[in-house]
């Protein structure tokens, strides 16, 4: 006897348990369903760009193509964010997706970072600092970014890897003087190992052998010894209207200067451009 009163307690229990969740539930519908609880399109954005990055990446997320009776008490909408977030080609990755009531979804993401910019069949992109090549208009100024030359063709996938992996870390080791650097040339990146595999390009038409990049195995001097090398040079050495090439391959920094005819053909050519 003593038992079936129990089993009959459990089942009342257990009734009162689910009328109770189906009230709650019941009640959670009926107040997402309000429109202060709903996330509006176009609500979903940022302040500010991320550093480096343009306004366009904040249409992007107030584009996002959220459902359109999404609210703050459904949970699927996370995954959901996070996979349109992950699609956004200026996206490296994302960190954290959540609804925060009444109405907001709140998110964290890694934006990538331009470091140079790619011209290829008459299309300019930006080289981030992942290896991936975004559209140019994400970038805050993409015509100041240094301008990669001779990358090897999508044809060819393992060279174009690394030389995109040697574009990049030679942007990062020369990311402080970047202002002054113009172009990183990779042409010869495969080529005779008695030539400079990379040359950079600095503001005066000054061309820079840099050498082998730290993604290469054979012997070399790092990245950022001919950095400071470099830094040196252009705070002591002789003013860059003056110099033709300079050399970063060896311990000594070693450059040649322009002769003064080539100077003045220099000067004359500039002066026929202003006229």
């Amino acid at each position: 006897m003593a038992r079936s009163r129990d089993a009959q307690r459990v089942a009342v229990l257990a009734l009162l348990g689910g009328a109770v969740v189906y009230a709650s539930s019941e009640a959670r519908a009926r107040v997402a369903r309000l429109p202060e609880f709903r996330i509006r399109h176009g609500a979903v954005g940022a302040s500010a760009p991320p550093p480096g990055l343009s306004p366009a990446v904040l249409e992007d997320v107030r584009r996002l193509p959220l459902p359109r009776e999404a609210n703050a008490y459904d949970r699927r909408l996370i995954p959901f964010a996070a996979a349109l977030l992950r699609e956004l080609e200026w996206v490296a990755d994302v960190r954290r997706v959540e609804l925060v009531h009444p109405a907001s979804l709140r998110f964290s993401l890694t934006p990538r970072r331009p470091l140079g910019r790619v011209v290829e069949g008459g299309r300019q992109c930006v080289l981030t600092d992942d290896g991936a090549l975004i559209s140019a208009r994400y970038a805050a100024d993409p015509e100041r970014l240094p301008e990669v030359t001779g990358l090897p063709s999508p044809a060819r996938p393992l060279a174009r890897q690394r030389a995109l992996a040697a574009a990049i870390d030679v942007l990062e080791d020369v990311a402080g003087l970047r202002a002054r650097v113009l172009a990183v040339d990779l042409g010869a990146l495969e080529g005779d190992p008695r030539r400079s595999a990379i040359r950079l390009r600095l503001e005066g038409d000054v061309d820079v052998a840099w050498g082998r990049p730290d993604t290469d195995e054979r012997p070399h001097l790092p990245g950022e010894s001919k950095r400071a090398a470099l830094e040196e040079f252009l705070e002591q050495g002789p003013p860059l209207s003056s110099v033709a090439t300079v050399s970063l391959r060896w311990d000594e920094t070693v450059y040649v200067l322009r002769t003064p005819d080539a100077r003045r053909g220099i000067d004359e050519h500039q002066l026929r451009g202003i006229r």
